[in-house]
């Protein structure tokens, strides 16, 4: 999504939620890549855990080539990477080692946090995560089509927000960290974290 359509996108969708939720808004663009679950009951990338002892010698087997044919590659990369911010050049990777567009859920099996990241994970690539002084939501969106609400808090059951960290924290103590980009961040900094 080009800038501008992201511009456009991100007043749309704050101003549909002030609108409806009659409070002020604010609203940051998260482009989801992966997951990280650490949930009783689920694989770290949010799917139903098994327990077949032939699916986990399997799993194991995979997991050892993967690590194998895989390692030299990842190297390079990280050499690349190393090189580069040692000649202060900045590379905009989208591939292993981009922290932006993870998603990391702590709790339990149905915890408010949990079905955020549910919500974030099934629904499209691009989501905003929306909040004012009494809710939060996700929401997909771009310039062409309405604004669709995948999951949202009722309201006055914000979880407690570190806007500047990312970071949601419930009552029950589950818990929801993203990783977004430079030019969101700067966005949440201008507002101090504030709808």
């Amino acid at each position: 999504m080009a800038e501008l359509e992201k511009d456009a996108a991100r007043e749309r969708v704050r101003y549909e939620l002030a609108r409806n939720w009659r409070e002020s808004v604010s609203v940051i663009h998260f482009r989801r890549r992966r997951f990280s679950y650490s949930v009783p009951g689920r694989k770290q990338n949010g799917q139903p855990a098994t327990t077949s002892t032939a699916v986990r010698v399997l799993r194991t087997i995979a997991i050892v080539v993967f690590v194998v044919v895989f390692a030299v590659v990842f190297l390079i990369l990280v050499l690349v990477e190393a090189a580069l911010n040692v000649l202060s050049l900045e590379l905009p990777l989208s591939g292993p080692l981009s922290k932006h567009g993870k998603l990391s859920v702590k709790g339990e099996q149905g915890s408010p946090a949990v079905q955020l990241a549910d919500a974030a994970r099934d629904g499209s690539p691009t989501l905003w995560i929306a909040w004012s002084h009494s809710r939060l939501a996700v929401v997909g969106s771009d310039t062409e089509q309405p604004i669709r609400i995948l999951w949202a808090t009722p309201v006055g059951q914000r979880p407690k927000l570190k806007a500047l960290e990312t970071s949601l924290t419930w009552p029950d103590g589950s818990a929801v960290t993203f990783e977004i980009d430079k030019r969101e961040r700067a966005h949440i900094q201008a507002r101090n974290g504030r709808p």
